[in-house]
């Protein structure tokens, strides 16, 4: 079988069709190799199949979402003719069939109720709404759609309803939608897409959740999609889902796909952001005196204090979780637990100590693109530094964030825009206009609303 190496040296040498059959020889062994859905792709634009090439790259982007090179890739298609059916394609793109339900809890739920549920009727087989004692009309809303409400009382735990819920489901798989969450209507059709191509492996998707703040929209990596009878909730807050005992956890995989959700549930224009600050501690204080050995109650309880601007009493929290999870940096909670350990030393000017929580996670998880970038700011922050020094640290940052692939949530702005930001602003001050000159107008492709690229860029004009 072709390596990636072979079949980009075909595609370098414009061998289209050898390119094609070693491409579709991978993809009949592995339909979830993003990198063969490219290079069969680009063997269809060189053979000008501008149609089958589009639909390889679009399934090349739901498998990895955070690719940089799809709007190129889709203005080739676009360039070249649309070519005839090619059935071979067409083959190793079908998907086999499997039923998936959406399970939304609601309270009080009305202003966003419609625009959640109406995508989502599009999108999957069941719905299952799960109401926690709305005061507001949320219940009548929905059945007006012609949907049954189902009722839990509301116990403060938030895994616990969510365990209801799913209990209620017949479908094979399934995705938890909150409430004030609304899935992209692009993206209705990769929900039964993703549940066909994984059918056949233990898997737990992660979804994008893309957070509306002001004028910015930044995607967070949730945990949401998955077979119903494989998985479970656990934490009365910040809920996890976790394999269930039959689970072979050695087999597990970790899938991050193209499927939005627009959120605006952070958004203190539209929501009492601090009301949540006080339900989730008043929770996860409880939580703590039942549990106090968990590491995930205690990031979450140190986290929603620094949160709360108590500081000092975050972090032994987050110290406690930190020594609990030093001998797993592997795991999911590792480097978020240093980097809010981080955050909270920022807030309190201890820059020394914030950069030390940073180095404990380059040491133990260097992999993880975040504690580059953090650390690349803290020294930018700190100056006097070396600029080409530094300029290392942001190219690192740069490259672990575009392949990052690991099962902690990161951001992933990091590989598209933020490191090369920081890198233009590097080229620019040692003086290397064209260089930053091309920085930034990348960042600019990547995400138009970077105003402070957008100056910059007008500066070196």
């Amino acid at each position: 079988m072709s390596t990636n190496e072979q079949i980009a040296d075909l595609l370098r040498h414009r061998r289209w069709e050898e390119a094609r059959r070693a491409s579709l020889e991978r993809l009949h062994q592995d339909r979830l190799d993003a990198q063969a859905w490219v290079f069969l792709g680009q063997s269809l634009i060189g053979l000008r199949r501008g149609h089958m090439a589009e639909l390889c790259f679009q399934r090349a982007n739901l498998l990895d979402p955070f690719a940089s090179w799809i709007d190129q890739a889709l203005h080739d298609c676009r360039s070249v003719p649309i070519g005839a059916a090619d059935q071979h394609v067409l083959d190793v793109l079908a998907v086999p069939s499997a039923t998936i339900a959406a399970v939304v809890l609601t309270r009080d739920s009305s202003r966003t109720i419609r625009q959640c549920l109406a995508p989502l009727q599009q999108a999957v087989d069941e719905i299952v709404v799960v109401d926690t004692g709305s005061r507001d009309d949320t219940v009548s809303m929905v059945e007006s759609m012609g949907l049954r409400v189902h009722h839990f009382s509301w116990v403060d735990d938030f895994a616990a309803a969510r365990n209801y819920s799913q209990f209620l489901v017949t479908a094979e798989w399934v995705i938890h939608v909150d409430s004030d969450e609304i899935l992209y209507p692009e993206d209705t059709e990769s929900v039964r897409t993703v549940a066909g191509l994984l059918n056949h492996k233990p898997s737990l998707v992660k979804v994008l959740q893309m957070n509306h703040l002001g004028d910015t929209i930044s995607p967070a990596l949730v945990a949401r999609m998955f077979k119903t009878a494989d998985f479970e909730w656990q934490l009365p807050v910040h809920e996890q889902v976790v394999p269930k005992s039959h689970v072979n956890q050695t087999e597990l995989k970790w899938r991050v796909v193209q499927i939005r959700l627009f959120h605006d549930g952070y958004n203190p224009e539209v929501t009492n952001v601090q009301a949540k600050r006080d339900r989730n501690l008043r929770i996860l204080r409880k939580a703590v005196t039942v549990d106090p050995s968990n590491p995930s109650i205690l990031f979450h309880l140190g986290r929603e204090l620094g949160g709360n601007a108590k500081y000092n009493e975050a972090i032994p929290y987050l110290e406690q979780a930190y020594a609990l999870e030093k001998k797993q940096p592997d795991s999911p909670l590792f480097p978020m637990i240093c980097l809010a350990l981080s955050e909270i030393h920022l807030a309190l000017n201890h820059r020394d100590d914030a950069r030390e929580a940073i180095a404990r996670l380059m040491h133990l998880a260097p992999d993880h693109p975040d504690g580059w970038f953090r650390y690349g700011l803290l020294t930018y922050e700190s100056p006097p530094y070396d600029p080409h020094a530094l300029r290392e640290v942001f190219l690192r940052a740069y490259e672990t964030g575009q392949r990052y692939r690991g099962p902690a949530n990161f951001d992933p702005e990091i590989g598209t825009w933020k490191a090369l930001y920081m890198l233009g602003v590097l080229a620019q001050e040692v003086g290397d206009k064209t260089t930053a000159k091309t920085l930034f107008t990348q960042v600019l492709q990547a995400n138009p609303t970077v105003r402070d690229a957008r100056y910059r860029l007008s500066q070196l004009d």
